[in-house]
């Protein structure tokens, strides 16, 4: 008698993504009082599906698709933030942070703004006053 033999091969193959590498020469290229726009080169190894979160003090994380910069806005003047870039792979595989200290500028202007001034607000600017404010019905 003859004994047929039927031999199973389960293949097991997952595909690996490596970690991407890190954005180079990231740059708080420019400020202001209430934004600070960040700059990034691609990494070395850039793939066309690679995107990259920018993340505020370790918070607010930001989905950014094919372009080496973002305008991160609604900040407080002259205050200082720090700023991670990641590159994601298709996966979402993170490559190592990049930060970026900046702070933003100090506002001199106090008295252009709209009239919801604080003490702090005008503590905060680089000219002194020798005023009296009345805000919320309160003297300041």
């Amino acid at each position: 008698p003859a004994f047929c033999v039927t031999l199973g091969v389960i293949l097991n193959i997952s595909l690996i993504i490596a970690e991407p590498n890190p954005v180079n020469n990231a740059i708080a290229s420019s400020r202001n009082t209430t934004s600070v726009t960040l700059s990034w080169n691609k990494p070395l190894d850039s793939k066309p599906e690679y995107t990259y979160k920018v993340t505020l003090n370790g918070h607010l994380p930001i989905m950014i698709t094919g372009n080496e910069f973002v305008t991160v806005a609604q900040l407080n003047p002259g205050t200082g933030y720090t700023f991670s870039v990641f590159t994601l792979a298709a996966d979402n595989t993170s490559a190592h942070p990049v930060n970026v200290s900046s702070t933003t500028g100090k506002d001199t202007n106090c008295f252009n703004r709209s009239f919801s001034l604080t003490k702090v607000d005008c503590l905060i600017c680089s000219k002194s006053y020798n005023q009296v404010f009345v805000v919320d019905s309160r003297m300041w």
